[in-house]
């Protein structure tokens, strides 16, 4: 990464607050490390529990792509706009239930909120939002499935 122009944001952004991204059976999985510029995220790092970084990823279409970076609250809480069109669609939604997960791989990470009925799960991503059946059990075994 130190010289791909890719990374340029990166590079010039500031480490924020590391949080706690949990498995979908809700253990602790990794850490995502946000790099902001102005309030804005540029890119993350994932960094396992072992601390090793094992991935940074940056958003947008290149280093100068503010357009796509999200806020940087997005890691402290889900966005507002997209929790009241989750549960425009989904009125049982749980917001309480929030937590940062992934959806059967860790490169798909956002917030993860029950909606209560069905074991139907939403999550909000940097991009928007979504919902699924939740993973059974056996889809709990591994990553990546």
């Amino acid at each position: 990464m130190s010289d791909d122009p890719r990374f340029d944001a990166v590079r010039r952004g500031q480490p924020g607050n590391a949080v706690v991204v949990s498995a979908p059976d809700g253990a602790p999985a990794f850490w995502l490390v946000p790099f902001e510029i102005d309030g804005r995220v540029c890119g993350v790092a994932r960094v396992e529990l072992t601390s090793a970084v094992s991935r940074i990823a940056t958003f947008g279409s290149g280093p100068d792509d503010r357009g796509a970076w999200p806020d940087a609250s997005f890691f402290e809480r889900p966005p507002r706009t997209h929790v009241a069109q989750a549960a425009a669609r989904h009125p049982t939604l749980r917001v309480d239930t929030a937590r940062l997960s992934y959806d059967r791989t860790p490169v798909k990470w956002g917030w993860r909120i029950d909606t209560g009925t069905g074991g139907v799960v939403v999550f909000i991503t940097p991009g928007g939002w979504y919902a699924r059946e939740s993973a059974r059990p056996a889809d709990l075994d591994r990553e990546g499935r």
